[in-house]
């Protein structure tokens, strides 16, 4: 399975859930996603770092960087230099 299919999946996964039938089962269930989801992004920050930090090494601006990740050169200063992921 390819990744912007996981992806799509995901975005579907409030539909799914919203479509149980019994309330108690609904919200144990986005307890369980929110808490799955906040692993998962503290888990990808870990890999995105590194991956800002070599494109740095390659020599490419924090301009460059940000405007092909569709975020601000700060933003892309602050992931490089591990504040907040």
């Amino acid at each position: 399975m390819e990744i912007t299919d996981i992806l799509t999946d995901l975005r579907a996964l409030p539909t799914r859930i919203e479509s149980e039938a019994d309330p108690m089962t609904r919200a144990r269930l986005v307890g369980e996603t929110l808490a799955a989801f906040a692993e998962i992004e503290a888990a990808l920050k870990e890999v995105r770092r590194p991956a800002v930090v070599e494109l740095r090494g390659q020599g490419l601006t924090l301009r460059a960087i940000g405007e092909e990740l569709g975020l601000s050169a700060s933003r892309v200063d602050q992931i490089s230099r591990g504040l907040s992921g």
